[in-house]
């Protein structure tokens, strides 16, 4: 009959370690999962996040750099530095266009279609009107030249760095929602952690209930075992 009863309250004792140490072990694991996913996640938001702000940085410098060696085309005092100054423009204009292309493509990979619509459109009229006063400067009209950057160059670049700050903008957001995406999956993922990890403290609260019921009965065993000594 003892050895019954023993055997009945330890064999409850047994399973419960095992599920605490399996839920452990499950809990561990999971945090190496969601640990393992988060840094994937955050990898994925965060290296477009990187490329857009090194090319929309480029860009404003870029563009910044094509509109001072404008004005300077303008105050070449000869043709030796006039075709100096034409080179360096040609060779940033390219940049500007290639950056432009680049970022049109991060535009498009964030469905921002009017912001990409709106920079290339600026892009397109201040190269024009950069082309314009160019061939005017060639040409000898200085005068032309100089009415042409006040009146066309000048408003063209300032759209051309509005729809630059719009891109930007535009971009920001869409980085703003992916992030704010990734921190809704990272709660419910913490939520299942946390729901899962709880299993330990009901197992722990399973032990000490058994505990105090094996105790509750080692004390009725000594005491029968007491009360059958004396009545022999």
């Amino acid at each position: 009959m003892d050895n019954l009863l023993r055997h009945r309250l330890i064999r409850p004792l047994v399973i419960a370690v095992a599920v605490l140490l399996l839920c452990n072990i499950g809990t561990i694991a999971g945090s190496f999962w969601l640990n393992s996913r988060l840094d994937r996640s955050y990898t994925r938001l965060l290296e477009p996040a990187i490329e857009q702000a090194q090319q929309l940085q480029g860009l404003a410098l870029s563009s910044a750099q094509m509109h001072r060696l404008v004005l300077n085309l303008l105050l070449a005092e000869d043709s030796a530095e006039r075709t100096e100054i034409e080179e360096e423009l040609r060779v940033i204009r390219l940049e500007n266009e290639n950056r432009v292309k680049v970022l049109g493509a991060l535009l498009t990979d964030a469905s921002a279609p009017d912001s990409l619509k709106a920079l290339d459109l600026a892009w397109v009229n201040y190269d024009r009107a950069v082309s314009e006063l160019k061939q005017n400067v060639a040409k000898g009209n200085q005068a032309r030249a100089l009415e042409m950057r006040k009146l066309d160059v000048r408003p063209a670049f300032n759209r051309y760095k509005d729809a630059q700050r719009e891109s930007g903008l535009a971009l920001r957001v869409k980085s703003l929602e992916a992030s704010n995406r990734l921190t809704e999956a990272v709660e419910s993922d913490r939520a299942l952690l946390a729901l899962f990890g709880g299993w330990p403290l009901a197992i722990v609260g399973m032990l000490c209930a058994a505990f105090l019921m094996f105790s509750v009965a080692l004390v009725f065993l000594f005491k029968r075992a007491a009360n059958a000594a004396r009545l022999s």
